[in-house]
């Protein structure tokens, strides 16, 4: 019992110094450029089992906890009560962001036991949470980021398109 209850407050140390880090600095925390990074990654893993591994991805978009280079999107999922949990995904941007994610939460053995699968269109600066029913035997769980897309570039794209047409079809008027 000792022991759970020390892992269980060294991971909400960790997280909540890896959280205050990141929202303290995020005013002042410049975007990663979206087009150096993955198409999709881990967001955020839970170590409360700690009957597998404690090796942990790297999260999305890399593990600086300075704050100084965010990613473009960023979440965290955490046990919220015995039989659930919170995810939460952030849209660090001034652009708007479509969104796919995965929540898997394992058992002791770090076997998948359910997955939850989730899709957003994130505005600026936005956020969207979830409660999750916990899985039968659940002990861990991972936000991963299946598949992101800048929604605000595209838009900006088709519409220097669309005015280069216009631009064209005037010159071809013309002649």
């Amino acid at each position: 019992m000792a022991r759970s209850l020390s892992g269980s407050i060294f991971a909400l140390i960790v997280c909540s110094t890896v959280a205050t880090a990141v929202f303290v600095s995020s005013a002042e925390a410049q975007i990663q450029d979206p087009s150096k990074l993955p198409s999709s990654g881990n967001l955020s893993t839970s170590l409360k089992s700690g009957a597998a591994s404690a090796e942990v991805p790297e999260p999305f978009g890399g593990d600086d906890i300075s704050g100084d280079q965010l990613a473009p999107i960023t979440g965290s999922v955490s046990r919220a009560t015995r039989d659930s949990w919170s995810m939460k995904v952030f849209n660090n941007t001034q652009d708007e962001y479509s969104v796919d994610l995965d929540v898997f939460q394992l058992n002791m053995a770090g076997q998948t036991v359910k997955t939850d699968s989730y899709s957003y269109r994130l505005k600026p600066g936005s956020s969207e949470q979830e409660m999750i029913s916990a899985g039968i035997g659940a002990r861990d769980a991972e936000l991963n980021l299946r598949h992101y897309r800048n929604l605000s570039q595209e838009k900006r794209k088709r519409a220097e398109q669309e005015k280069a047409e216009d631009a064209d079809s005037d010159d071809d008027s013309g002649q």
